[in-house]
């Protein structure tokens, strides 16, 4: 008889486990592996493309626990980083932003993603003038990868003065993103 498994099979939770909060899958860069390569994007992109602008900072992850905030950074809930975020937070947003972004926790089971500037206690080589935060975006906490989709969060933030990546531009068809590449 096989032991049992101490962990879930992939893709799935136990009936009392939750994701708490929810970040980016992996990604890599162009030609690291063969599903970045060139040949196999020019294969399997689904148009549009959009790029958007690059923040320098590091990665802040939201979410609600308990109906409290529950502030991440670089894969855990403790440590430098996540004060960083934890503090920058509370330094920009009022209570009425903040009770904004608890009430979309409480209607959607999602975390939202930052880009935390933090040019005092994490320099970059791109220089800041001062801290900042950036709404990447809002991904549900489920296994499978979703996200909300980039005009509802636009709106999102402009509803609630939340400061929200910037779309650089759009590619709609392959002869666009062979442009790109000097094709």
């Amino acid at each position: 008889m096989p032991f049992p498994s101490i962990f879930p099979p992939r893709g799935s939770l136990h009936e009392k486990e939750k994701i708490q909060a929810r970040s980016y899958n992996k990604f890599f860069n162009k030609e690291e592996r063969d599903e970045t390569k060139f040949g196999y994007l020019v294969q399997h992109l689904e148009f549009p493309v959009r790029f958007y602008k690059k923040y320098n900072g590091f990665l802040g992850i939201l979410s609600l626990k308990d109906d409290e905030l529950y502030f991440c950074s670089k894969s855990t809930n403790e440590g430098e980083h996540t004060e960083y975020f934890k503090n920058i937070f509370y330094l920009i947003y009022s209570q009425e932003q903040i009770e904004a972004i608890k009430d979309r926790f409480r209607k959607e089971d999602l975390s939202m993603v930052f880009e935390v500037i933090d040019p005092i206690n994490d320099p970059h080589i791109i220089k800041y003038d001062k801290q900042n935060l950036v709404l990447l975006d809002m991904i549900y906490n489920t296994i499978d990868f979703k996200k909300v989709k980039y005009e509802h969060l636009k709106a999102f933030g402009e509803r609630n003065n939340i400061n929200v990546k910037e779309l650089a531009y759009e590619v709609n068809n392959l002869q666009e993103f062979l442009s790109l590449n000097g094709e």
